[in-house]
């Protein structure tokens, strides 16, 4: 026998019985709490039990302990045993279950009934007593023998093999539902299911509203054959005369009190193409204004795909610190540099009119002077018409003269013909210095270039459009 420590467990001991195979945990009750911790099975493996305190029971004065055994294992017997002070409580595992005896009081109660013993082997035959006198012939049977004297027992023979399993007991209350798990990953979608056959067709829907009047379409050629002229119609009734005005029979605008209309020269009464009326009203008057130019401009693209070579985006003037201050795109003085912008005609546009294109720049340095020219290729389109290849512009010259640095200068280029073009097209461009070898320039300026802006110029007609994308 092999004495185990359980930790502290004071007043506790655990035995272990090698030859069996069982294993003995006994606890006395004392005026105090008393722990069991633990106890190892068969083979060293846990089918032991879980410690629970011993309560006291102030109502029956006794100790209730309760046996809690490890996942996975069994318990025959009681598991709430109420122990009397100085009584004692015994477990036993044995074949992979524990099992609960009575408490034995005074001193303690009769410990285990041990196993039984191996039965012993057959014990010798003893010899055969003598032969009685044989008897005479045809006579009774004669008195039987003394029997001879019993042979001593034999050894125990071995245990027996171990009988059958018993019937497995009535199965417990099912126990409390445990907490939903949380919801697991949502599955792959199935495959479709083959379509179904075509429903009947359904009741015809009511007609929606009537969609945006389309684009205009280019005017058609003019028929070879003209067509015979009608009847004249009907001369319709005289309408009436309208009331005769004041003064003059022919009447303007500025001949109103409240117009007051002057050319650019300062001349009176003279207005200029696509002037607008304007109110004044710090003298209450309507006042010609000039309304026939305007620009559109795009957001500025730089791009490397397909060998496209963009400036650099380089500091042009610093703040007061001199650490911070304001970046513009930088165009080289000996490499082709470009950027990429789109505009859309905006409603205002006078339809198949002129445009033209602009850039503005400033020079980097005031230490050189020379000739600069920018180039320009643009593509062209109608809403719902293709775009072609583009068209290549070159700007006209600009001389930069010394201590130019900072200071804006603007060079045109060439008119694009408006001719078929409507409002809401699409223009498409490029812009690029025109440097190197090939450029053509006598004395290039040799600093780079600041790019202020660059845009379209074009003539309005109105303020807008009757229709979001057709002007009338």
């Amino acid at each position: 026998m092999s004495v185990i420590s359980v930790g502290e467990c004071s007043n506790t001991i655990l035995t272990a019985d090698l030859n069996n195979q069982r294993y003995i945990c006994s606890a006395t009750t004392v005026n105090s709490g008393i722990n069991l911790i633990s106890a190892l099975g068969r083979d060293g493996q846990a089918i032991g039990f879980t410690r629970q305190s011993l309560l006291n029971n102030p109502d029956e004065a006794k100790y209730l302990f309760t046996i809690q055994p490890s996942a996975g294992q069994f318990i025959s017997g009681d598991v709430n045993k109420q122990i009397e002070p100085g009584c004692t409580l015994a477990i036993i595992a044995y074949g992979g279950t524990w099992w609960t005896t009575e408490e034995g009081c005074n001193g303690g109660g009769t410990g285990f009934t041990g196993p039984t013993g191996y039965v012993g082997e057959t014990g010798y035959t003893g010899p055969t007593g003598e032969q009685g006198i044989q008897g005479v012939p045809g006579g009774s049977t004669g008195d039987t023998g003394v029997t001879g004297p019993t042979g001593n027992t034999g050894a125990t023979g071995q245990t027996g093999p171990r009988g059958d399993t018993g019937m497995t007991g009535v199965t417990g209350s099912t126990g409390a539902t445990g907490n939903t798990g949380s919801t697991g990953f949502r599955g792959d979608t199935g495959l479709s299911g083959a379509t179904g056959n075509t429903g009947p067709n359904g009741a015809t829907g009511n007609t929606g509203s009537t969609g945006d009047t389309g684009f205009k379409g280019p005017t058609g050629d003019v028929g070879a054959v003209t067509g015979f002229t009608g009847d004249t119609g009907a001369t319709g009734s005289t309408g009436y005369t309208g009331p005769t005005g004041a003064g003059s029979s022919t009447q303007f605008l500025f001949n109103l009190l409240d117009v007051t209309i002057t050319g650019s020269t300062g001349t009176t009464d003279a207005a200029e193409t696509g002037d607008v009326l304007q109110f004044n009203y710090a003298n209450s008057q309507w006042e010609n204004q000039p309304g026939l130019w305007a620009s559109v401009s795009g957001n500025l693209v730089a791009t490397t795909n397909q060998t496209a070579n963009p400036p650099l985006f380089s500091r042009f003037v610093l703040d007061a610190l001199g650490t911070g201050g304001v970046f513009a795109w930088s165009f080289s003085a000996n490499v082709v540099q470009e950027l990429f912008f789109s505009v859309q005609i905006p409603n205002n546009y006078e339809e198949q009119s002129d445009v033209q294109p602009y850039v503005v720049y400033a020079p980097s340095t005031n230490s050189s002077t020379g000739t600069v020219q920018w180039g320009f290729d643009y593509s062209w389109a109608n809403l719902g018409t293709q775009f072609s290849t583009t068209t290549n512009l070159t700007s006209t010259v600009a001389n930069i003269a010394a201590n130019s640095i900072n200071t804006q200068v603007i060079n045109n280029f060439p008119t694009i013909s408006g001719g078929g073009q409507l409002i809401a097209g699409i223009m498409h461009c490029r812009l690029w210095r025109n440097v190197g070898a090939t450029s053509g320039l006598i004395n290039p300026y040799a600093g780079t270039l600041f790019l202020m802006g660059v845009g379209i110029q074009y003539r309005m007609q109105g303020t807008g459009s009757r229709l979001p994308y057709i002007k009338t």
